[in-house]
């Protein structure tokens, strides 16, 4: 069965479109993957499912009178995922986490995380989106299974990128569920290099063979650091320069921080935050039983300097006019104050500063593993930094998410052997 819209289909969109619907009539059936390398459009292929699904799902039952009228749930394993998703499709989305009604719980002695449910829901009758399935760990599958009955559930994403912290494997992937894949590139336009870069990224991830190339000087192009840090300083100084158009990437806080603070020097004439400017929250946050999502873009309205917590120096950010969090004056002081309270065995501060220290980032640059998802015109990449990564697989993976969020330019600096 083939539909029309306003986009034309590529053939393998299309063939998985096909797939998607045979899925969607077999009784028997509950999981469909639909793969694909980066840009290849498969949340533009779900936006176009969900558009055609209710005058499917009516002329099915024409036929099959018990065919089953789902309720669509759009979910991410992320919160940047499920905004891009919400975005991409028109249509509101969550995490996974909060979908199935699920905490993530953290043992501060060890920083170890489960997953515990809050309460005994099942959901019932979905078809669940699970977007950017490489990061579903083991745990998390285990839930997704024991918390639906009678869903068919559709894992969205690429086996080649990043997978959850400590984890080695892809379950999703591994567990060669019937699915789809998607192949031909749409990112980025015909002929582009950066289409053929991030295949052999990809392949390595397969295959573990690093390979040599030679950037084409245009679409991608590799500067000496002094060359690296000019280019930085003329896109980010643009008078029109927007979040979308371009990002920093490296593998460390350490690397982004100074690269942010660098920019912001640049661009206003301070590394430091002012009143007014827009920072993202690199992670949960909660004060007086209210939250800043992870990647969360928010407002910065005043700033108390001078003020200490727990013996470390910071100031108190108000974000969005009305929530205060204690920011410490740098990363490494916070580090060091929770190594101390561990070392003390105090468990409460350390829960205290992992859950109600605000660390605020600026948007010019990210880690590799929070661009997953995203896209931009352009990208920077330190390689240096990359290869302070001691797994060639996480390596790979890197390197080929990185690559593959650009458009239409890729800056390198650096080396990776």
């Amino acid at each position: 069965m083939t539909t029309t819209t306003e986009f034309t289909l590529t053939t393998d969109q299309q063939n998985a479109l096909d797939s998607f619907y045979q899925f969607l009539l077999d009784p028997v059936e509950t999981v469909f993957v639909l793969s694909g390398y980066s840009g290849c459009g498969k949340s533009t292929l779900v936006r176009h499912l969900l558009d055609a699904l209710p005058d499917f799902l009516r002329s099915a039952r024409l036929i099959h009178p018990k065919q089953p009228m789902y309720e669509v749930a759009l979910t991410a394993t992320t919160n940047k995922a499920a905004e891009n998703l919400g975005r991409i499709t028109g249509q509101s989305a969550i995490t996974i986490h909060s979908f199935l009604g699920l905490r993530v719980n953290t043992d501060y002695s060890t920083g170890k995380t489960t997953l515990i449910p809050r309460n005994h829901d099942v959901m019932e009758g979905y078809l669940l989106f699970i977007d950017e399935a490489s990061y579903v760990d083991k745990d998390l599958l285990n839930f997704v299974f024991k918390k639906t009955k009678n869903c068919k559930i559709i894992f969205v994403g690429d086996p080649a990128q990043l997978t959850p912290v400590k984890a080695t494997s892809t379950p999703v992937f591994d567990a060669k569920f019937s699915g789809a894949a998607l192949t031909q590139v749409v990112r980025q336009a015909e002929g582009n290099p950066i289409v053929d870069l991030s295949t052999k990224f990809r392949n390595t991830v397969n295959t573990g063979e690093f390979f040599n190339f030679k950037p084409d000087g245009h679409h991608i192009q590799y500067l000496e650091r002094d060359a690296f840090n000019e280019a930085i300083k003329q896109e980010f100084t643009r008078p029109d320069w927007k979040y979308s158009d371009s990002k920093i990437l490296g593998w460390t806080n350490k690397c982004v921080i100074g690269y942010n603070h660098a920019v912001s020097n640049h661009v206003t004439g301070n590394p430091h935050f002012q009143v007014g400017d827009y920072a993202v929250c690199n992670s949960f946050v909660s004060s007086g039983g209210k939250n800043i999502k992870t990647d969360q873009l928010v407002e910065i309205t005043k700033i108390t300097p001078g003020t200490i917590c727990y013996d470390v120096p910071g100031s108190d950010f108000w974000i969005d006019g009305g929530l205060c969090f204690f920011m410490p004056a740098s990363l490494e002081e916070k580090n060091a104050r929770i190594r101390k309270a561990k070392a003390e065995n105090d468990m409460a501060v350390v829960a205290h500063i992992e859950t109600q220290w605000i660390d605020l980032r600026n948007a010019f640059a990210c880690t590799i593993n929070k661009s997953q998802g995203s896209t931009f015109d352009a990208v920077f990449i330190d390689l240096d930094d990359v290869r302070r990564c001691n797994s060639g697989d996480q390596m790979a993976r890197m390197l080929y998410v990185a690559v593959s969020r650009a458009r239409n330019h890729v800056y390198l600096t650096g080396d990776i052997s």
